[in-house]
């Protein structure tokens, strides 16, 4: 491909990568815009939602998926990986300083590590980890 083809006219390479600037100019990397939650009109970035539930839960690992919903569109939910006492309601309540209220998952769901579904390739099968989710 020619350098035309791959960058727009202001030099921009279009990766789909999602980021932000704080004020020193340091870059942090959000999410895949691919990977995007929309849920009622607003997008919500997996990544950052996965990151804050680590925050206020001491580390524990987050796997963020949107979920299917008349009303929204989508719904964020998380899957928890933990061996037990996962206190939801208190895990709600300090992701309250962390996020926005539309970014807060609607629905959690705690499971072992060795219950995580993972593809070949070793990443979460977010597809096969919907199904924690089936009522």
């Amino acid at each position: 491909r020619s350098r035309e083809e791959c960058f727009d006219a202001d030099g921009w390479f279009h990766t789909g990568d999602l980021v932000r600037t704080d004020r020193d100019g340091f870059v942090y990397f959000i999410g895949r815009m691919g990977a995007m939650i929309k849920t009622a009109g607003a997008n919500v970035a997996p990544a950052e939602v996965e990151h804050a539930i680590a925050k206020v839960t001491g580390g524990l690992v987050a796997h963020v998926l949107g979920l299917p919903d008349p009303q929204r569109g989508q719904i964020v939910a998380a899957v928890v990986e933990v061996g037990d006492g996962f206190d939801e309601a208190r895990v709600r309540d300090r992701l309250k300083r962390e996020l926005s209220s539309y970014k807060i998952p609607k629905r959690f769901a705690a499971v072992a590590r060795s219950d995580i579904p993972v593809l070949s390739s070793g990443k979460v099968d977010l597809v096969a980890l919907q199904k924690v989710f089936d009522d």
